[in-house]
């Protein structure tokens, strides 16, 4: 149950099935058993800049390039996140 991996890939699981909610409690769950886990907040990123949470996602996406700075998921994520703030 505190497995950082099982909940990562538990979080994947409820995000394909459309269950962001589910899929959130899983990531933070994941974070919580090993914050310094790689693709975690990421992936809460992700969900947070689907549903326009600006500030949470932006964050994660810190989070996520303390981590690995060489993210270049994150770093497309960052300038997908400010040119959906800015849009109408």
């Amino acid at each position: 149950p505190g497995s950082a991996r099982l909940h990562q890939a538990l979080g994947h699981n409820y995000r394909v099935q459309g269950k962001p909610e589910m899929a959130e409690q899983a990531f933070r769950r994941a974070a919580e058993a090993d914050p310094r886990l790689p693709e975690i907040h990421l992936a809460l990123a992700q969900l947070f800049v689907e549903q326009k949470r600006w500030a949470e996602a932006r964050t994660e996406i810190e989070r996520e390039l303390a981590i690995v700075p060489e993210s270049a998921g994150a770093r497309l994520l960052q300038q997908r996140l400010e040119a959906e703030e800015k849009a109408p």
